[in-house]
């Protein structure tokens, strides 16, 4: 019993990666897309309707490469190498929550690409509030054909101080990195908040860039008591760069898909020539 507490409570795991394509096209523009997919704990059922709706979104933007959270793996299915087979994509994934030995469910972070992932590497965020609830962002090194590009996903905490501690960490993690990096999740924290403005000055929010006057970008809507709901916009791709090297064509909050309670976030990019 002890060992199987241990396993749940455990956080150095270790990142699967799986490289099934390897061919790389002529640079141009590159999409990225970042989703919470919604885990379906505690049921373990695959949820394969949902996941068909995601595929076509993905097919449709011709994304590049994905940023996904909440990405569930039972003893008889996952949810990262199914997407990986359909949408032909590279991927990393690494479990943050559960234990599929025991629980027969857990549910973790994961980077699919068109490109080859060179390296994987994970950051396990401080998280206190419960100690079988952990939280974690995972970066894959992505050989584009403009050059490497280094892909996070990540889920923060809905606690605010210790999701105010994990984005210091994890802008501390990526202040330490040599290549441009696209940093993507739930960041479970509303436009409004301090945190979140704070790093609008430090990173360049992708859809901000583009859409500067968008009046109510919500990702996730919440229903309460006598038909009230709060909608809120806690899904973000952030750009940081120490020198100018892709500039943001397109960016936005896609809202035909409805395959989770999040909506998907994504941002189209370019390299900058010098010419």
């Amino acid at each position: 019993m002890f060992n199987r507490i241990r396993s749940i409570l455990q956080t150095n795991v270790s990142v699967e990666i799986n490289n099934q394509i390897t061919q790389v096209d002529q640079c141009q523009s590159i999409t990225i897309l970042s989703a919470n997919l919604c885990h379906t704990w505690p049921k373990r059922n695959f949820p394969f309707e949902r996941l068909q709706k995601f595929v076509e979104l993905v097919k449709e933007k011709q994304a590049d490469i994905l940023l996904l959270q909440e990405v569930m793996h039972t003893d008889t299915s996952q949810v990262h190498g199914w997407l990986a087979d359909q949408l032909q994509m590279n991927v990393a994934y690494a479990r943050t929550n559960g234990d599929r030995q025991w629980l027969h469910f857990e549910e973790g972070v994961a980077v699919l690409s068109r490109f080859p992932i060179l390296h994987s590497e994970q950051k396990f965020l401080k998280s206190a509030f419960h100690p079988f609830v952990h939280r974690q962002a995972l970066a894959a090194q992505i050989a584009t054909p403009c050059g490497k590009i280094l892909a996070i996903s990540t889920h923060l905490s809905i606690t605010p101080w210790q999701n105010r501690h994990q984005i210091e960490q994890i802008q501390s993690w990526i202040e330490g990195q040599d290549h441009s990096t696209i940093l993507g999740g739930d960041f479970n924290a509303a436009e409004h908040t301090h945190r979140i403005a704070r790093i609008q000055r430090i990173w360049i929010d992708t859809l901000r860039n583009i859409n500067p006057t968008f009046s109510h970008p919500f990702t996730h809507s919440l229903n309460l008591p006598f038909r009230k709901k709060i909608q809120q916009r806690l899904d973000y791709i952030f750009l940081i760069q120490r020198e100018p090297k892709w500039a943001i064509l397109a960016s936005g909050i896609d809202r035909a898909y409805h395959f989770s309670d999040h909506l998907a976030v994504w941002a189209q990019l370019a390299p900058i020539t010098s010419g």
